[in-house]
């Protein structure tokens, strides 16, 4: 108990609000993610991870057929979880919705799925827009006044480095001959 994401709840995804009592449920859940623990334990970068379950699937078992022990595994889930929401959403504070990508980093952080994240953080998880701009709206639009700046710009192009450094020149001596600008 106390270990974090390796919580028994987070990692069949049962939910822990309601901490399921039914055995042939849990040992059904157990089944399904040692097929899938099998599938994918040899690629990806959860791999270790998933062997690393696979070699706790006896004590998961024990652990979660055991009333008392079931029962704490839930209120360590409970208190792991309401720890990392209570940290990370207190930036959205007072909001009703949170886009999809961070809730996202959220859920991952926590190891939690959408719909305990939305039960517990009461927000509701919106589908990110994917920040793709519209191409009929100039994103750096030239200012009114921009007809005005070209006559500058003729001008200046006439500066070039060697007036530049006359003028400079003339500055020093001026200084130099102890004149006060």
């Amino acid at each position: 108990m106390g270990r974090g994401l390796d919580n028994y709840f987070l990692i069949l995804e049962l939910d822990f609000n309601k901490p399921e009592s039914n055995e042939a449920f849990i040992e059904q859940r157990i089944k399904e993610k040692l097929q899938y623990w099998n599938k994918n334990g040899e690629k990806g970068k959860m791999q270790q991870k998933y062997r690393q379950y696979k070699s706790m699937a006896m004590d998961i078992g024990k652990v979660m057929k055991t009333e008392n022990l079931r029962l704490a595994e839930a209120k360590d889930a409970q208190a792991f979880v309401q720890g990392i929401l209570k940290t990370e959403l207190a930036l959205f504070a007072g909001a009703k919705e949170i886009e999809s990508s961070a809730a996202n980093a959220i859920m991952e952080k926590a190891g939690i799925w959408k719909d305990i994240f939305e039960q517990m953080s009461g927000l509701k998880v919106v589908e990110t827009t994917g920040g793709v701009p519209d191409p009929k709206v100039d994103p750096n639009p030239k200012p009114d006044k921009a007809v005005k700046f070209k006559k500058y710009e003729t001008d200046l192009k006439y500066l070039t480095k060697r007036i530049f450094m006359i003028f400079w020149q003339v500055i020093l001596l001026q200084i130099s001959l102890g004149y006060r600008l």
